[in-house]
């Protein structure tokens, strides 16, 4: 009976094997396409650091910056005259950083720090003028592009003096 029952457990291991490989390749599979899809899901740090710029104040000094997933901390310097509720309405007037608050540390520094979220891994769509295309615009103007001469290669650059 014994010899029966080992007999028939190695013929369900010899069946099930391939089926216990197929597993083991998915969740090996798994594991590599969680890893390629985790950046995916959190927020690229330059793009954060766009928004910030397009979002505070032109002489604010960014003194420290810890992007965690969706938990975002900084600590600025701020201008002479700006006010911190004001940047705390900034920030949040974007909707993608929410939960806007002071974080109060104790230490004596001349800057201030703010825990926030973010409201998805992806920025907010900008229009064209916040995009930075109107500077490319008038970078091209400054170049002897004329923007209202039609397609490109049409023909208005200057070309380049040799001496």
């Amino acid at each position: 009976m014994r010899e029966q029952t080992t007999l028939q457990l190695g013929e369900v291991r010899q069946q099930v094997a391939p089926l216990l490989e197929a597993r083991d390749r998915a969740l090996a599979a798994n594991e590599r396409s969680g890893a390629f899809l985790k950046p995916l899901r959190a927020p690229l740090p330059l793009d954060v650091m766009e928004h910030l710029i397009s979002v505070l104040p032109k002489d604010c000094v960014l003194k420290e910056f810890d992007l965690a997933g969706l938990d975002l901390r900084l600590a600025l310097e701020l201008p002479p005259g700006a006010s911190r509720s004001q940047v705390v309405a900034d920030l949040e007037a974007g909707g993608w950083l929410v939960n806007v608050a002071e974080v109060k540390d104790g230490a004596q520094r001349a800057w201030v720090a703010y825990q926030m979220k973010l409201a998805s891994p992806k920025a907010p769509l900008r229009s064209i003028k916040e995009s930075g295309l109107k500077a490319s615009a008038d970078r091209d103007s400054l170049n002897g592009v004329n923007p209202d001469a039609g397609a490109a290669g049409s023909g208005s650059r200057k070309q380049p003096q040799l001496r």
